[in-house]
């Protein structure tokens, strides 16, 4: 059986580079591990459930599994 979980943080608002730059691209940067929360579930569906409502609360998640 494997473990899936959701990994979420705050979305960042600092923003750099030129606003051309910024309205054709987004780079991802893997924030400081120290702010990333994680939370365990039983099923895949309650996990997207969950990191569902973390997006519409502005925070960025992320479904992880192993195995």
């Amino acid at each position: 059986m494997s473990n899936i979980w959701v990994e979420f943080w705050p979305e960042p608002t600092k923003e750099s580079g030129s606003h051309a730059q910024m309205s054709t691209q987004k780079v991802f940067i893997e924030p400081d591990p120290k702010i990333i929360n994680q939370r365990f579930f039983d099923s895949r569906e309650a996990a997207q459930r969950f990191a569902k409502k973390l997006s519409e609360t502005g925070q960025v998640a992320r479904i992880k599994a192993d195995g």
